[in-house]
């Protein structure tokens, strides 16, 4: 499988200058990365404004780590380049060998990643349609049934269609992995987008219980405190998150997640 027979366009476009993981900013999906644990590199410092962190990973990938080319998409993403964050996955997806994309392999999950992030680009930029087909994709040549369910339901709470199929998907994904708090975190922004917003704080209540780190689950569970009146423990929240994290205001309102 490589994207430029998917995707020419992508192959055209310009290469600006410009470490994957199983969640990636997802996100949730992007989130992990975003908020990776090596804090000392410049477009992970979770202090850092958005422009410099884009900058720091510019230059991070100029000195040869590349494996930091698919952070800078979903910062680029984050700040609304979208061309410019596709051009980055592209320029990330040459890099990857050939995989079959009729049968589930182990040695797909950098290609899962990958997909991962350009689905939620495609979704914050109101192309569904490619966004459903990478979530298609990942289905398909993903060993982890949860985390593809995870991944189908993510795509379709952020671009907040399809609801009521994004929230099955969810269901099987807290139901195949419980434990999982990013999968709550995800079924959280889908309750969100349907306006049940007592279900959403208890969804983000218990993603934070697993994961205490879980920032963008903290700043929504802000923004849904705010929603239910709880004025004092909504603002607290969001303080808190954006204290841990100086762009997460920025990353949830992509995902439509704002006071």
């Amino acid at each position: 499988m490589k994207w430029t027979a998917l995707v020419p366009a992508l192959a055209a476009m310009p290469i600006l200058a410009t470490p994957a993981t199983a969640q990636l900013g997802t996100s949730n999906s992007t989130a992990a990365t975003l908020h990776s644990a090596d804090d000392t590199a410049g477009c992970t410092n979770r202090q850092h404004a958005l422009e410099e962190r884009v900058k720091s990973c510019e230059t991070t990938i100029k000195e040869g780590h590349f494996s930091f080319v698919l952070q800078l998409a979903s910062l680029q993403r984050i700040a609304g380049q979208y061309d410019a964050s596709l051009a980055s996955i592209a320029r990330y997806t040459d890099r990857l060998a050939d995989i079959p994309t009729t049968y589930a392999s182990t040695n797909s999950k950098d290609w899962i990643v990958a997909l991962q992030v350009r689905s939620e680009t495609y979704a914050q930029m109101g192309r569904f349609e490619d966004a459903r087909r990478d979530g298609e994709e990942i289905a398909g040549i993903s060993v982890d049934g949860a985390g593809a369910d995870n991944s189908q339901c993510w795509l379709r709470a952020v671009a907040g269609k399809e609801l009521e199929q994004a929230l099955d998907f969810c269901n099987k994904a807290v139901a195949r992995k419980p434990e999982i708090g990013a999968y709550l975190d995800s079924r959280g922004l889908v309750y969100f987008k349907m306006g049940r917003f007592q279900d959403a704080l208890n969804d983000y209540n218990a993603a934070i219980d697993k994961n205490s780190d879980a920032n963008a689950s903290r700043y929504a569970r802000g923004v849904v405190k705010l929603r239910l009146g709880d004025k004092d423990g909504g603002q607290k929240d969001i303080d808190d998150a954006k204290e841990r994290d100086v762009i997460v205001a920025q990353e949830m309102a992509g995902r439509g997640v704002a006071p």
